[in-house]
């Protein structure tokens, strides 16, 4: 392999890593897992504190009863949004808050589809939640969806968080609150620590965290509304 450098791409075989790690070709690990960290550079987003932080703005709102919508063994990702929400929920638990988990998979493990519809459907006609934190905005608009169906109103009857910012999020209605993956930044860390490691191959391997940002929509009840 004829190359200076090598970007992974969130998980791929275990084969095919350590295959990579002992060509000795820099490189740099992208959002993965990280128990790889001992063995190559790593950047990503830091899901479980930007979980937890929606989680907590979502109590803040009053919100007791919180589910996690998606499959938590999906994606790592998602294994740390659903853990950043669990804890939250723990940490709050004498507040009164409730922690509904909405995780099992679904038939169809795609990136719009890991999640169980059944059960998501079976929680909003049981109003099983005030609040519903799901592990991607493509979740979210499927939950959307099966709300108007059923005429539940958002954020009136139930709320509303996504994940990622996607661009079709502003747009639903009401314009879905959500948690921004700084996929531009992570881009530029990622470059800039391959390019450290090409230069210095035998230095400490690192681990880079970028958060994100809340975005506040509409599709939580206001403060006033409590």
């Amino acid at each position: 392999m004829k190359c200076s450098g090598i970007v992974i791409i969130s998980e791929i075989p275990d084969f095919i890593v350590n295959n990579l790690v002992l060509s000795k070709i820099p490189m740099v690990l992208v959002d993965g897992k990280i128990m790889r960290d001992d063995m190559i550079d790593t950047t990503s987003v830091n899901n479980y504190a930007m979980s937890y932080r929606a989680t907590e703005y979502a109590i803040s709102h009053g919100y007791k009863r919180i589910a996690f919508v998606g499959d938590k063994y999906y994606a790592y990702s998602y294994r740390q949004r659903f853990n950043g929400f669990y804890d939250c929920v723990s940490d709050h638990r004498a507040q009164g808050v409730e922690g509904i988990f909405l995780t099992d998979t679904g038939n169809d493990a795609s990136l719009t589809n890991c999640y169980n519809k059944e059960q998501l459907i079976s929680a909003l006609q049981e109003r099983k939640s005030c609040l519903y934190l799901c592990a991607s905005d493509n979740i979210a608009e499927r939950l959307y969806g099966y709300a108007a169906e059923l005429g539940i109103s958002i954020p009136e009857e139930i709320g509303v968080i996504g994940f990622d910012d996607n661009f079709f999020s502003k747009d639903l209605q009401p314009p879905l609150t959500t948690v921004s993956v700084p996929k531009t930044e992570l881009g530029r860390q990622t470059v800039d620590l391959l390019i450290s490691r090409i230069k210095n191959p035998n230095g400490y391997f690192k681990r880079i965290n970028v958060c994100g940002e809340l975005i506040e929509r509409k599709s939580l009840r206001t403060l006033e509304e409590k």
